[in-house]
């Protein structure tokens, strides 16, 4: 089967408040963080807060056959200065999510 006709069942989509536990789990998985221990990971409350902020950045990859969330993604929109450069973490920047 050709790479093409195995992704066909995958979709990108708004995201949703639905998808918010799955989104964390998936990049729970990905960075091998854990409830305790998330580091910069986004958890499922912050994946919330993102959809309701800004509904319009904020998308996942969903097997259309399972169901599951099969990708996400995370955006902020911000001003650039390159005379500053950015040098602060994830969390730092956005609050803590």
């Amino acid at each position: 089967m050709s790479e093409r006709r195995k992704r066909e069942h995958i979709v990108v989509i708004p995201s949703a408040l639905e998808y918010a536990e799955e989104m964390q789990d998936l990049q729970f998985l990905i960075y091998e963080a854990t409830p305790d221990d998330y580091g910069d990971c986004l958890t499922a409350a912050m994946f919330r807060q993102h959809v309701q902020v800004f509904p319009e950045g904020q998308f996942v990859a969903l097997d259309s056959e399972t169901g599951r969330v099969v990708g996400i993604t995370a955006s902020l929109r911000m001003r650039f200065d390159s005379e500053r450069p950015f040098l602060e973490s994830w969390t730092t920047t956005t609050g803590f999510g």
